[in-house]
């Protein structure tokens, strides 16, 4: 009896051990998707994911974004600009003075946009050596949230102010 016992163990935990691995394909959750093949070609698509993180446990691994066939790590930073940028005076009424410091020499421009943002003025590329100053009218626009960016093509950095235009 205890030999039948030990063998009716075994055959329990190898057969859990058997089952009870699990074979997952992809899955997605998103707002609508379908996926079609024929012998040459694969073509799948997704609309609205909401999955967007990847989480890992042994070997199980859920990656952001169903149609990601490689990983990849890419980091994203937002690179201040090096030198001094004063904008005034803030609130403006009628025109806005901007004054730009550098130590080394760049090449810059600036952009105004809306509160929607869209862009409503640009200044155009022009070269800063230790100094520059200029005016921007804003007579003309509307009171409101405008923002001004400056931009270092040199270095590839920014800097955004948010100018508030009094009535």
């Amino acid at each position: 009896m205890k030999h039948i016992f030990k063998i009716t163990l075994v055959l329990f935990l190898l057969s859990n051990v058997a089952w009870g691995q699990i074979n997952k394909d992809r899955d997605v959750i998103g707002s609508a998707g379908n996926y079609s093949s024929t012998p040459t070609l694969q073509v799948a698509w997704t609309v609205g994911e909401v999955a967007v993180t990847t989480e890992t446990s042994g070997n199980l691994i859920v990656t952001q974004g169903f149609q990601q066939e490689y990983i990849g790590v890419s980091a994203v930073s937002n690179l201040e600009f090096a030198g001094e940028i004063n904008v005034f005076p803030n609130p403006v009424a009628d025109v806005l003075n901007f004054r730009i410091e550098v130590e080394k020499n760049v090449e810059m421009v600036g952009e105004l946009f809306d509160a929607t943002g869209k862009k409503v003025y640009e200044i155009a590329s022009f070269e800063v050596y230790d100094q520059y100053q200029d005016q921007i009218n804003f007579s003309d626009l509307p009171a409101g949230n405008w923002f001004l960016r400056f931009v270092d093509k040199t270095n590839n950095t920014e800097k955004t102010f948010t100018i508030v235009k009094a009535r």
